[in-house]
């Protein structure tokens, strides 16, 4: 079935500017000439904006983080605000407005559109809870990928001492937005996941609509930032119970110019996806011929790794998209990340044989299949390295890196110092720098 979204009423994706037109985003007004939404239609119509609103993710991070280099002679090439977050620049912005920080706060002003006009409708129709579920998730969602950009690191205990980041649970643009700690917004994340997982439907007839295992899924790197990996592991059990099979990357071809079935098209090819988001589109990775993969990284991947061919062209340029396209880079949520939590959880937790079952079960259908040995690791330590270095390995270009190394770099073992080089000068990020919080953007803080 070839994927379309419902733009019926098209009026209503006027919306979209209801929080651009202003100096402020967050205290954009309404215009009220625009149709305000009042059906169920009208509602399912907002939420399925996807490709221009409800379905994107932050890109800057994949930028600010070590999977890719600029080559050689190419820095003025790219955007000047790609520029500044690749050297971590004090200023990064080249505009007021800045589309990854814009972008999750319109998702959320959608969602509570939905949330609010969806209380003069019956909560026991069956449309209205997958509506309601459906805005939840978004609202939980697009605040989680605010915080992991503009917010502190989460560090247990720590987070209730640490400012969080703004947002709102109502479409009323006359009340002020909520800025307690950074746990109150972790808490409002989570509070927003359980209520969606009452909701929500366990299949939705279109990926770009969340369901009820994306809802486990997000629970599931929420609890893993939050390093309780006790919960961590229950949510990424109740995610695979719904969906746990892996595409074999020994059925693709890597003499294709992009080996992965592509989504758009024909979106059951790939069994693992289970929520579809895309970075913002963007001429880092998505259309520079002169972003490439970290060599280190490169020379990570086994000879008998499939990923190696089928991430990456000769040129060392990015192809193992979701998408099965080169423009667009899948940044939703899928089966191996599952995978990849829970053995993280499991190793954590001192489940050993679990933790390398998990292992396992996704590299087997990542390697060459007449050439794959089952690993077998009998220190807990090292077993760990290894899941970590393979969940780099595995969700390159999907927009957690950065989110990653925020986590990671508060334990000694895994934290690392960023640097590059430019025209001559070296630029160093070290573990837990302050500007792992990309800074809000001018559009925010000028009155």
């Amino acid at each position: 079935m070839k994927i379309k979204y419902q733009f019926k009423y098209f009026l209503i994706c006027g919306l979209g500017f209801l929080c651009s037109c202003e100096k402020n985003f967050l205290d954009a007004k309404p215009n009220k000439s625009l149709l305000v939404p009042t059906t169920l239609d009208h509602y399912q119509a907002l939420l399925d904006n996807a490709l221009n609103v409800m379905n994107l993710t932050p890109y800057l991070g994949e930028i600010g983080a070590d999977d890719f280099f600029m080559a050689e002679n190419t820095f003025e090439s790219y955007s000047e605000t790609e520029r500044n977050a690749y050297i971590w620049a004090e200023r990064i912005y080249s505009t007021p407005s800045v589309q990854d920080w814009d972008l999750p706060y319109k998702q959320i002003f959608y969602a509570n559109v939905v949330l609010d006009g969806l209380k003069g409708h019956s909560p026991q129709d069956e449309q209205v809870k997958n509506l309601r579920g459906m805005a939840l998730f978004y609202r939980a969602w697009s605040l989680f990928q605010i915080t992991q950009f503009f917010g502190a690191p989460y560090t247990p205990g720590g987070a209730v001492s640490v400012k969080g980041v703004p947002f709102r649970i109502s479409a009323d643009v006359t009340l002020p937005s909520e800025v307690g700690t950074l746990q109150n917004t972790y808490d409002r994340i989570q509070s927003d996941l359980s209520l969606a997982l009452q909701l929500l439907s366990i299949k939705q007839i279109v990926p770009t609509r969340p369901t009820k295992a994306a809802a486990y899924a997000l629970m599931t790197r929420l609890h893993l930032i939050t390093q309780n990996y006790t919960k961590a592991k229950l949510y990424a059990d109740s995610t695979l119970a719904l969906q746990s099979e892996l595409l074999d990357y020994n059925v693709l071809d890597p003499s294709r110019p992009y080996p992965m079935p592509p989504l758009y098209g024909k979106p059951t090819q790939n069994p693992e996806v289970i929520f579809l988001t895309i970075l913002v589109p963007n001429i880092y990775l998505g259309s520079s011929n002169n972003t490439r993969v970290d060599t280190t990284l490169y020379n990570s991947y086994s000879k008998s790794d499939l990923r190696k061919s089928i991430f990456f062209n000769t040129s060392g340029l990015f192809r193992g998209s979701y998408m099965g396209e080169r423009r667009y880079q899948f940044s939703g949520l899928a089966v191996d990340e599952m995978y990849l939590a829970r053995a993280e959880c499991y190793a954590r937790l001192g489940d050993m044989k679990n933790s390398l079952a998990d292992l396992n079960t996704l590299l087997a259908k990542r390697w060459d299949s007449n050439s794959y040995k089952p690993i077998l690791i009998e220190d807990s330590e090292e077993l760990l390295f290894r899941i970590i270095e393979e969940r780099r390995k595995e969700l390159i270009a999907r927009g957690v890196r950065w989110s990653d190394l925020k986590r990671l770099n508060q334990d000694p073992r895994f934290s690392k110092t960023l640097k590059r080089i430019v025209n001559g000068t070296e630029f160093v990020l070290n573990p837990n720098d302050p500007k792992y919080m990309l800074p809000i953007p001018d559009s925010e803080i000028l009155q």
